[in-house]
């Protein structure tokens, strides 16, 4: 079971400190939900489940519920992130959450700080990043299209991010905004040197989750779907021509607005890193999008493969040779199907203008909310159900909306 105030502190902006040892350890620090200053309260070591509990919104639960609540995941997705095997395979689109930017507050100084780090990085302080963004395999074009910068490690006063905080700690390591438009959504720190075992990526308090890379999404370019930035950038620098995408994960930016982003895509290569995690991310994307294509890099993601001198352009160029055959066939059948809407549209409305003339009514004139204007029997059969449109007419040629306001024949 992950460390419950870990989890909470990795996708919230509130940081937790020890004030009790009630059951095991007590943890206090600001509620995610409504900004309480110290009324949450996370136990940990709780038996028989880890949980938390606000004192002043009543937001409470345990490490499931904490995924589903907050980050949006379903219950399946929640158990997958937790190493738990769910019972059954979960289905697409069961979590449709709308996550909303972060504030403003914190969006400028996100800004302000992304500027500083870039210019951190192409200074002479910062010779260390630049050495190991190298190291990396990536050039400086790269990494300056990126926007990549340095954090030498500052506090601030978290406060003037917008956070219920007094101290905001960035780590050093190499600084990655997430941007889409001018919305700031993270930022993340990679660290040079983590501890052995620990995830070298931190997201700095108060950052929300979303595609990196999503502006490059469009409908006449195929997408390269990665976990992490530095695959994701791997891909744009040794693959132009396509769009280059990371979800923050293997089970990162599954919400609605993710979703969308991602349907705009011509089609989908999901190249998420070639293990268990990344199979089993990748199966949700292809239940999303049935046109999309599995495939798995050479090494153990796309920036090993960058390092160790694969070519990442021929494993492109069959990867598409496999994934373009499933997107045409995909878009065959998509097409048949319109098709098969439309001729089920056109004879709807043949059916409807056939019975408009039995019974006279070929012109109506709608004067709901007061303004006038003539429209055909279609147009308002679309503004209405057929039911509703057929009780409606009279054989004087009266209709009335249902609420009163006359509609008179023309």
């Amino acid at each position: 079971m992950n460390d419950l105030c870990s989890l909470i502190e990795q996708h919230a902006p509130t940081r937790l400190v020890r004030v009790a040892s009630t059951k095991g350890g007590e943890y206090a620090g600001p509620c995610p939900w409504c900004q309480g200053k110290d009324r949450f309260r996370v136990w940990p070591a709780d038996y028989p489940r880890p949980r938390y509990w606000c004192r002043q919104c009543g937001q409470n639960g345990d490490p499931i519920q904490f995924l589903r609540t907050w980050v949006g995941l379903s219950y399946h997705q929640a158990l997958e992130t937790l190493g738990e095997k769910p019972a059954s395979p979960d289905p697409p689109h069961q979590s449709m959450v709308h996550h909303t930017p972060p504030m403003e507050a914190w969006q400028d100084a996100g800004r302000v700080y992304t500027l500083y780090g870039e210019k951190y990085l192409a200074s002479k302080q910062g010779e260390k990043g630049r050495k190991y963004l190298e190291k990396r395999g990536f050039h400086p074009e790269t990494w300056q299209e990126a926007r990549f910068g340095y954090s030498p490690g500052k506090k601030f006063d978290g406060r003037v991010w917008g956070l219920q905080v007094y101290e905001l700690e960035i780590p050093e390591g190499i600084l990655i905004p997430t941007y889409q438009g001018n919305i700031l959504w993270s930022l993340e720190v990679r660290l040079l040197a983590p501890p052995k075992g620990t995830d070298p990526r931190k997201n700095v308090l108060g950052s929300r989750q979303y595609l990196w890379g999503a502006d490059s999404i469009d409908k006449e370019r195929i997408t390269f779907l990665y976990e992490s930035t530095f695959d994701a950038a791997s891909g744009r620098q040794e693959i132009p021509g396509y769009s280059h995408v990371a979800t923050a994960g293997a089970s990162g930016c599954r919400q609605a607005r993710h979703i969308a982003a991602l349907a705009k895509a011509k089609g989908l290569v999901v190249a998420y890193d070639n293990d268990e995690p990344g199979d089993k991310g990748s199966v949700f994307w292809m239940n999303t999008f049935p046109g999309s294509t599995r495939w798995a890099p050479w090494a153990k993601d796309t920036n090993d493969m960058l390092r160790g001198g694969f070519g990442l352009s021929q494993w492109a160029d069959l990867g598409l040779a496999k994934a373009v055959p499933v997107m045409d066939k995909w878009e065959d059948m998509e097409r048949e199907r319109r098709r098969e809407v439309i001729i089920k549209r056109l004879q709807l409305e043949r059916s409807l203008m056939a019975e408009a003339s039995r019974q006279g009514w070929p012109r109506l004139l709608d004067i709901k909310g007061g303004q006038a204007a003539y429209v055909d029997f279609i147009t308002y059969a679309n503004m209405m159900t057929l039911e509703h449109v057929f009780y409606c007419l009279t054989k004087e040629g009266e209709v009335r909306n249902g609420e009163g306001s006359p509609l008179l024949s023309g």
